[in-house]
């Protein structure tokens, strides 16, 4: 079960922190071990195996492990593919 929204990159100032492309549904117990790991961190722990990711989570930590870092470029980035799946809800979802 997912408890917590989390944003990936807690240190990041407050206009980038709390959008759409930095937050990501965590369970409670991830968020409490990852909370103070940075983003590469959290990308690459192991114990976390993409099958028990939510896909917003996969496609961040997909965009990390690629890029090598996870910042403020990549959040807006992700935050305006993410407004587009939702402006696109309608024809998605028929």
């Amino acid at each position: 079960m997912r408890g917590s929204t989390s944003p990936e990159w807690g240190q990041h100032p407050r206009n980038m922190q709390n959008c759409l492309g930095n937050l990501c549904l965590v369970s409670r117990r991830a968020n409490a071990k990852l909370n103070d790991r940075e983003p590469i961190g959290k990308a690459g722990d192991q114990r976390f195996s993409s099958s028990n990711l939510s896909p917003k989570r996969k496609i961040m930590y997909n965009i990390t492990n690629k890029n090598k870092h996870w910042g403020e470029q990549d959040i807006y980035e992700h935050h305006l593919e993410m407004m587009k799946l939702i402006d696109n809800r309608v024809s998605i979802l028929s």
